[in-house]
């Protein structure tokens, strides 16, 4: 089969991104670069349950496929999937800018790769690259989204009828990934109305992607070792997918955090663009572009940084994402006019070199924070605190990090399937203990969720039963001996 020569271009890309996202990937599970919850969704994934809220559906299906492939361990499988989504994610971003320059081929080359590799390589795209997270999941689907609506181009483009059904579908889909991704609705909903033909049918395929939600109590009902909020029941459900346990990190950053957040953004995007590849974002914004064609990006770009900004969380900034996929796609249709006004060959030469050397001041300056090829501090935690535990213990777990690195440990590679491990935070919700029975070894749990004093009260209802608690620094399990003994 021949391959075009603009196919060559997001070929090349995604394939560079790959190779040096397998260089650097996490061989295992790993707590590096706000990765604590990856714990939690490759358990999930790999037992076909339901994760935190709001229960990412989309992730979780597709995570179980990649769960079961050949090529090293489920977590190592889950962080391949990443790495997989971020070079699709650069891919796409480079062909939606060939696309946008039509006529101007010969200069739309050099710069789509360019523009690529910028996005591949900002630190923040690469360090999700190389674990188990949602994110590089949601910068794909950014991509896709804005592959099929163009936002870059000079005017708006006449989606056909299969095309506006893909939208629909991928920014359904994506609904089910991140909720966040609803941000986009600037870019996606004018592309999906303006014109007639295909416009009811791209909506239907909107809501057909976002049933991705009906899995959840599918699953839920098959009772799986992961099942936050056992959304069997209508009301469960909407709790779930609300993320009603986050509602209060929502629009919470202390004020002057947000003013900190504020500020820092335009250090932030020039990390993630690199000086040049900022240059040629600024130019392609200020020359190429009339307002009427900024003015869905600036939106969306407006509801990402309010959320990110105001979301009380550490890794709140890791929802920027598809605004550096924007920008990148902005530094390409720059780079594309400025290189096509250039009639000197050596100017034109001269030009793609100066960016093709700060992709690789990226790739350089970024390898040794982004290289996560030796790091095993999530699995030699795990293994270490399991193999300190009496037989039968009950493990009080004191933050996300811990405990779901040892979900993993238990569910997945199984590891002391005899000890049952107690989130403190989870105890008093009535499908938590479901969730402990289908996970094995339960322990009896008291009705109320405080969680002072919790080691005494499960020692009282446990009396069997060596009861445990993960204390971090210095890292230690203080275990009191069963009440009674059986005989």
């Amino acid at each position: 089969m021949r391959v075009s020569r603009a196919s060559i271009v997001p070929i090349g890309v995604g394939a560079a991104a790959l190779s040096v996202y397998r260089i650097t990937l996490a061989p295992d599970l790993t707590w590096s670069h706000f990765g604590s919850d990856g714990g939690d969704l490759v358990t999930a994934a790999a037992v076909w349950g339901v994760p935190h809220p709001p229960g990412y559906p989309t992730y979780t299906a597709l995570g179980h496929v990649f769960a079961w492939l050949p090529f090293g361990t489920v977590a190592f499988n889950l962080n391949l999937m990443s790495a997989v989504c971020a070079a699709l994610a650069a891919a796409l971003l480079a062909a939606a800018v060939l696309k946008c320059a039509p006529a101007r081929q010969a200069a739309a080359r050099p710069a789509a790769f360019i523009a690529g590799l910028t996005a591949a390589f900002g630190p923040m795209l690469w360090g999700q690259a190389t674990i188990a997270e949602i994110h590089a999941l949601n910068a794909c689907f950014a991509a896709a989204v804005c592959f099929l609506a163009l936002p870059w181009a000079p005017s708006p483009p006449a989606l056909s009828p299969a095309r506006r059904i893909a939208l629909g579908l991928v920014w359904g889909l994506s609904l089910g990934n991140s909720l966040t991704i609803v941000a986009l609705a600037p870019i996606a909903l004018p592309a999906l109305w303006n014109g007639a033909r295909g416009r009811w049918a791209g909506f239907a395929a909107l809501g057909v992607g976002v049933c991705v939600y009906a899995l959840i109590p599918v699953r839920a009902s098959t009772q799986p070792a992961i099942n936050w909020g056992d959304a069997r029941s209508l009301s469960n459900f909407l709790w779930l997918v609300s993320g009603q346990l986050y509602h209060g990190y929502l629009l919470s950053a202390p004020l002057d955090l947000v003013v900190q957040r504020a500020l820092g953004l335009p250090r932030l995007w020039l990390e993630q663009m690199g000086w040049v590849g900022a240059l040629w974002a600024v130019w392609g914004v200020a020359t190429y572009f009339n307002l009427r064609r900024l003015i869905p990006a600036g939106l969306s770009v407006a509801l990402y940084v309010a959320f990110a900004v105001t979301y009380n969380t550490e890794d709140s900034i890791l929802y920027l994402i598809p605004v550096w996929v924007l920008s990148a796609g902005y530094l390409g249709i720059g780079l594309t006019g400025l290189l096509a006004s250039q009639r000197d060959r050596i100017w034109r030469q001269a030009i793609g070199a100066i960016a093709g050397l700060g992709v690789v001041a990226m790739l350089a300056g970024g390898w040794r924070a982004q290289d996560l090829s030796a790091d095993r501090a999530g699995p030699e935690f795990a293994e270490r605190v399991l193999a300190s535990l009496p037989r039968h213990a009950i493990l009080i777990t004191p933050a996300d990090a811990y405990t779901f690195a040892l979900w993993y440990h238990e569910q997945v590679v199984g590891r002391r399937p005899d000890v049952s491990v107690v989130d403190a935070r989870l105890v008093g919700y009535a499908w938590y203990e479901p969730m402990l029975i289908a996970q094995g070894a339960a322990p009896n749990l008291p009705l109320d969720r405080s969680e002072t004093g919790l080691g005494g009260r499960l020692a009282a209802l446990n009396p069997s039963r060596s009861v445990c608690e993960l204390a971090l620094e210095p890292e230690r399990t203080v275990c009191r001996p069963p009440l009674a003994r059986d005989d």
